[in-house]
């Protein structure tokens, strides 16, 4: 029986030419995955968060939306929002019967009063709030006065405009206690 000794050498030849690139990536992977050194002072000055601001801002924001609803004033209420806003409201046939009311976001003499009870500001771009809200219209069929509460969290994005709602997500079920 002979052996080809030209087709084992062409074999180790060609898996020694795989080996090597193969190596070189998995240095250049693991060295990246280090953790690089950097100054702290740039850390600290990319990193620093001025809570107090973005807090008095969040509240601020807040506040404009509120009165913005209780005024009717449905174009500075767009300005609060962004361009591309995403807002989930509670889907029972309570708030159905509001939406199907609203020739805008909200009935005609509706207002609100949003109770935040978390606040977490995220990064100097980015902050969200939880809370409840309560909201009060009259049908034009009726003479009394429907009141519908929510539980919300609320993703709010700095823009080039300030502070705005970005994402909201409503629920009908009362905020539960911690």
């Amino acid at each position: 029986m002979t052996v080809n000794t030209d087709n084992k050498r062409t074999r180790y030849y060609n898996l020694s030419l795989l080996t090597l690139p193969m190596a070189l990536f998995a240095l250049i992977l693991i060295s990246s995955c280090q953790p690089q050194e950097r100054d702290q002072d740039t850390m600290k000055k990319g990193m620093a968060i001025d809570t107090m601001a973005v807090l008095s801002s969040i509240d601020s924001l807040r506040n404009n939306y509120q009165n913005a609803v209780n005024n009717g004033n449905y174009e500075e209420l767009s300005a609060l929002v962004t361009g591309d806003a995403i807002m989930v409201q509670p889907g029972t046939s309570k708030w159905d019967a509001m939406r199907e009311a609203s020739q805008g976001p909200f009935p005609t003499g509706t207002t609100i009063k949003i109770t935040p009870v978390e606040i977490n500001v995220l990064s100097n771009d980015w902050v969200y709030e939880m809370g409840s809200a309560t909201i009060t219209y009259t049908p034009a069929d009726s003479n009394e006065p429907v009141t519908l509460n929510d539980t919300y969290m609320v993703i709010l994005k700095r823009t080039g405009d300030g502070w705005k709602v970005h994402r909201e997500v409503a629920s009908a079920m009362p905020l539960a206690n911690k």
